[in-house]
């Protein structure tokens, strides 16, 4: 009833349903709703990771462990520093704010909706991409510096020396 009266005033019937939740989370029976939707909410949580799932390409875990281990690293790390910063300036005393640190820092189950849109998408081999959607804004070399070309379209790493063609759209390392 909500969904179709916002449909009617011009709005989205998602928007309707956004509502309609919020109305019914302020009723007496919300508990019974609740125990009626969960096995629904359940269902669809599944379908949706499983699909999730089935869109990784495992062999780019075995063949770029160091990078994965690396952002993984890092964003737990920068997540556990952030609480735990936050946690002391707010007064608390820092064993508290080492614990909050420590039990914010898993990455949760939502990165997988960002990393889905780099995940599923075709990167090419030395591609630097940033942003959801993902967009290939250079190319970098195998110790993480951007790739500049010359005209001739040929490279240099200026950490490892090593040398990078960009051929029709394509970086190859040139051994």
């Amino acid at each position: 009833g909500v969904s179709v009266a916002s449909e009617m005033f011009g709005l989205s019937l998602a928007l309707g349903a956004f509502m309609a939740g919020i109305i019914l989370a302020d009723s007496d029976h919300h508990l019974d709703i609740e125990s009626q939707i969960k096995p629904l909410k359940d269902i669809f949580l599944i379908i949706f990771f499983v699909s999730v799932g089935m869109t990784i390409d495992v062999r780019y875990f075995f063949t770029n462990p160091i990078p994965i281990i690396a952002v993984i690293a890092t964003i737990m790390v920068g997540k556990s520093l952030a609480n735990s910063v936050t946690t002391r300036l707010m007064g608390y005393h820092p064993k508290t704010a080492t614990l909050v640190g420590m039990s914010m820092m898993q990455i949760g189950e939502f990165s997988f909706i960002g990393a889905g849109a780099v995940v599923v998408k075709e990167i090419k081999p030395y591609a630097l991409v940033v942003g959801n959607p993902s967009k290939q804004i250079g190319w970098i070399s195998e110790f993480g510096h951007r790739l500049n070309f010359d005209s001739k379209g040929f490279a240099t790493c200026p950490e490892s020396n090593e040398k990078y063609q960009l051929k029709n759209d394509f970086v190859n390392k040139i051994n």
